[in-house]
C-alpha cells in the first residue's frame, strides 16, 4: 500500500500540483512534444517532462 501512495504523491507533484505556490489549480497542455502546466492562481508556467 505504501508503493501505491507514493505513486500517487509523485503523480500529485509533477501532474497536479503548482512548483510555485502549491495549488491543485493547474491546467495541462501540450505545446509541440512538451507538455506544459499553467497554475491558474498564480500564473506560474512549468514544462513537464517526466512520465510515470
Amino acid at each position: 500500500a505504501s508503493k501505491v501512495n507514493e505513486k500517487i504523491e509523485k503523480y500529485a507533484d509533477t501532474f497536479v500540483l503548482c512548483k510555485e505556490c502549491g495549488k491543485p489549480e493547474t491546467k495541462l497542455s501540450k505545446e509541440a512534444s512538451v507538455i506544459i502546466m499553467t497554475c491558474q492562481a498564480c500564473g506560474a508556467k512549468h514544462s513537464i517532462r517526466s512520465k510515470i
